[in-house]
């Protein structure tokens, strides 16, 4: 067994919880399963905490996409309808000045 670190530890308990079983993740550290119940013991919290961060993330980022798509559609129809107006109001003066003449 290397030396692991933290941030590895915390990958195999946060694989742990998303169902991998105990003695793949005991396989693949090379380390006895005894080694895996102190990391339980140890970084069960900070593995929880990191997942519900990276949900309430992947949550957000969903959240900020859908604003900003709705952003996107919401100015190009206000561009459009600032075309129109613009449009509108330089035709109804094409026709103001030519019933003048």
């Amino acid at each position: 067994m290397e030396d692991i670190s933290v941030k590895q530890i915390v990958i195999a308990i946060e694989q742990y919880y998303d169902g991998k079983q105990i003695q793949e993740i005991c396989d693949e550290y090379e380390i006895e399963c005894f080694v895996f119940d102190n990391w339980l013991k140890e970084f069960k919290q900070i593995a929880l905490e990191m997942m519900q961060m990276r949900n309430e993330n992947h949550r957000l980022r969903k959240l900020f996409i859908e604003a900003s798509l709705k952003n996107d559609s919401l100015n190009q129809r206000l561009q459009k309808l600032i075309w129109l107006r613009r449009n509108r109001v330089r035709h109804k003066c094409i026709v103001k000045w030519g019933k003048k003449k």
